[in-house]
């Protein structure tokens, strides 16, 4: 099974997970954020339902708060939170 939280080869044949094995991809999936991931667009279509109905006018104009980074624990994964360090308003960021 592939381990989808380390950069090991665990499970990979030529460096390839199988993305058409859903069996293999939850049994690799330990932190399950592939799980979480995927639910992202069931809540961005939820979002998209809210905004046609007129549920979200009285914050129309406002900046997002927050940006959500999805990444495993690899060092792959630690690099590239990197290049986006946690900032906040107090800090002048705009």
């Amino acid at each position: 099974m592939p381990d989808l939280t380390s950069d090991a080869d665990a499970g990979r044949r030529d460096g390839v997970i199988d993305l058409d094995d859903p069996e293999a991809l939850r049994a690799g999936d330990a932190t399950a954020a592939l799980l979480h991931a995927s639910m992202a667009g069931a809540q961005v279509r939820a979002v998209a339902t809210a905004v046609e109905a007129g549920a979200l006018e009285q914050i129309e104009g406002t900046r997002p708060r927050a940006l959500v980074w999805v990444s495993g624990r690899s060092a792959r994964a630690r690099q590239a939170a990197a290049a986006f360090p946690p900032c906040s308003c107090s800090k002048g960021c705009t």
